[in-house]
């Protein structure tokens, strides 16, 4: 058996060696020449590889527009003002308080009511002597409602006299502030809402605000 094919295997393989290799057959024109994979033919049409691909970055859609959470306060508004405790004294007497202005309010009610004050209490301490603010509180409505409350604090009394310093060295306080604030011989362009404490002496004898 094997004597007899391996004449006919070499007749074969010798047939195959002198015939020359095919061209490319028609119906492979349009793609890459299998005897040359580097040769294109003219009809060809290369198309770009999957592995080659540009990818385009995403963007995302603009966020929608939303309410900023600190909204920047117009120069031309009054403005909630930075916590700071001022003390301030009552010339020629023991009174002094300590306030902490919260906020402007424009214009000049607020001094136009503390002006009412003082005169009100200048008037009761005229007429009547000085003695204990009656049921340890005091209220006054002025202008375009604005409130001055004052009550007892620590076990101590308010007297009238004591109050009447207290509203003067409130009064003196908030003009120092605004003189400083708008520069020294400006006109007074707004009061301010406080709170502040009385002090007789070293006693804290009332509390009150104003606003």
């Amino acid at each position: 058996m094997r004597l007899f094919t391996l004449p006919i295997l070499a007749a074969s393989l010798a047939t195959a060696i002198a015939t020359p290799l095919p061209t490319c057959p028609p119906h492979l024109r349009t793609q890459l020449c299998t005897t040359n994979p580097t040769t294109i033919t003219p009809k060809t049409r290369v198309s770009p590889s999957p592995h080659r691909r540009l990818i385009q970055p995403r963007i995302p859609p603009s966020p929608q527009p939303t309410q900023l959470t600190h909204p920047r306060p117009s120069p031309l508004r009054p403005r909630t003002l930075p916590s700071k405790t001022l003390t301030w004294a009552t010339p020629n007497t023991d009174t002094s308080i300590r306030t902490t202005l919260i906020r402007q309010i424009p214009g000049l009610v607020v001094y136009y009511t503390l002006n009412d004050i003082s005169n009100y209490i200048s008037e009761h301490l005229a007429r009547f002597q000085d003695s204990n603010l009656p049921g340890g509180a005091f209220s006054w409505e002025g202008q375009e409602s604005l409130m001055l409350q004052v009550v007892n604090a620590d076990n101590h009394q308010t007297t009238w006299g004591v109050l009447g310093a207290a509203v003067s060295a409130l009064r003196a306080c908030m003009i120092a502030s605004e003189s400083g604030s708008a520069g020294q011989g400006s006109a007074l362009r707004w009061g301010y809402a406080a709170y502040f404490s009385i002090l007789d002496g070293d006693n804290v004898v009332g509390v009150g605000m104003i606003g």
